[in-house]
């Protein structure tokens, strides 16, 4: 079991955490149970340095939500990051929904499905990155927007 070294939060950053590590998985998938031990090692150095870029992300995401159906930011922003790291990338898909494929050779299939949409609701959590956003709702009512769902609140 990893030894985690940081408090890890709930939600897209430790979504994307555990999705970014999988990445190298397939290529320490056929080494013996002797160099179980390295591969730890390897994968949680891997973990450490995206750490920080990836709590700066969901920081980003967290602060800055849009509501169902106009997370037209937040699907730019994920295509992007994907993109970067050599996924290929499909967009609108059923609206603002985003699809990455990595092929990388033989091996298991990874796929992961996850929410991007906030709701209306204002934020009063304190966090120094919560979000202050406030739009109309279809009512033509001003609401605040935040990750509330259960999955991003920390």
């Amino acid at each position: 079991m990893l030894k985690w070294t940081r408090s890890l939060q709930p939600g897209w950053y430790f979504q994307l955490v555990l999705f970014f590590s999988f990445l190298w998985v397939p290529a320490f998938a056929q080494q013996s149970l002797d160099s179980f031990q390295e591969t730890q090692s390897t994968v949680q150095l891997l973990i450490d340095r995206a750490y920080p870029f990836l709590e700066k992300l969901y920081h980003n995401f967290h602060s800055h939500p849009e509501l169902s159906f106009y997370e037209k930011e937040t699907s730019a922003r994920l295509a992007r990051e994907l993109k970067n790291i050599g996924f290929d990338v499909s967009t609108q898909i059923g609206g603002y929904g985003v699809v990455g494929l990595m092929k990388n050779g033989r091996g298991p299939t990874i796929m992961i499905r996850t929410d991007m949409d906030a709701l209306p609701i204002t934020e009063e959590t304190g966090l120094s990155y919560a979000s202050r956003i406030r739009t109309k709702d279809e009512q033509g009512r001003d609401v605040g927007v935040m990750h509330a769902c259960g999955h991003g609140i920390v």
